[in-house]
């Protein structure tokens, strides 16, 4: 009897670091890695990292589908050697479902996924390539699992630009996420969909990567 194959083994898509600052100042720096893994109606993605600030550590592990709308999410939140906060979500029946565990309390939360879901945190980065992914426009839904808010937004490129990381320029696409509000998110892609860099004007954040992706 001839053996099935087994599922394509994952392949790294990206991986890297960004260093955060705010208003020119370093305050943290995030390493990473995206994998796209399964095939065919089981394609998808994992994106693991960890966010190092000066008084916490965050640990998130994302999965997708192949779209980039999440369908598991966790996350611990460290200062030093204690736990501050766990987050946990899964799809239960077509809704997000969330847990978030605190030193003073346990909440739930279940957000509906839309067909265009992006996940996003604050302290996170490397979650906006599914911001860009395949260089899509238009509408999205906008998920934060840690504070259990759900709001819409939408894509829009801004065009041909250029990042300078390590002295070297490189080219670069300027997409730009719209939210509620005065508040938009700048990121910019190079041409495999890799984020180069994040800005958050009303946070005067950047993150930036270290190095070019190879």
């Amino acid at each position: 009897m001839a053996l099935r194959p087994g599922p394509p083994a994952p392949v790294d898509v990206d991986q890297g670091s960004f260093t955060i600052s705010v208003g020119g100042a370093r305050t943290g720096r995030e390493t990473f890695v995206i994998r796209r893994t399964g095939g065919g109606a089981d394609a998808g993605y994992l994106a693991s990292g960890t966010a190092l600030y000066a008084d916490r550590r965050l640990a998130p592990a994302l999965t997708t589908d192949a779209g980039g709308v999440p369908t598991t999410f966790s996350m611990e939140v460290r200062s030093g050697t204690q736990r501050t906060a766990r987050v946990s979500a899964q799809v239960v029946r077509g809704l997000f479902s969330v847990r978030v565990q605190t030193a003073t309390g346990e909440s739930m939360r279940e957000l509906l996924l839309r067909p265009r879901t992006v996940l996003l945190d604050d302290d996170l980065f490397a979650v906006y390539y599914f911001v860009g992914l395949d260089r899509r426009t238009g509408a999205c839904s906008v998920v934060d699992p840690r504070r259990g808010t759900q709001v819409a937004g939408a894509v829009t490129d801004v065009g041909p630009d250029s990042v300078t990381i390590g002295g070297r320029v490189a080219a670069a696409e300027h997409l730009r996420l719209v939210l509620p509000g005065p508040d938009h998110r700048d990121l910019w892609i190079d041409g495999a969909g890799r984020v180069l860099r994040v800005d958050l004007p009303d946070r005067q954040l950047i993150a930036l990567r270290d190095d070019l992706p190879r």
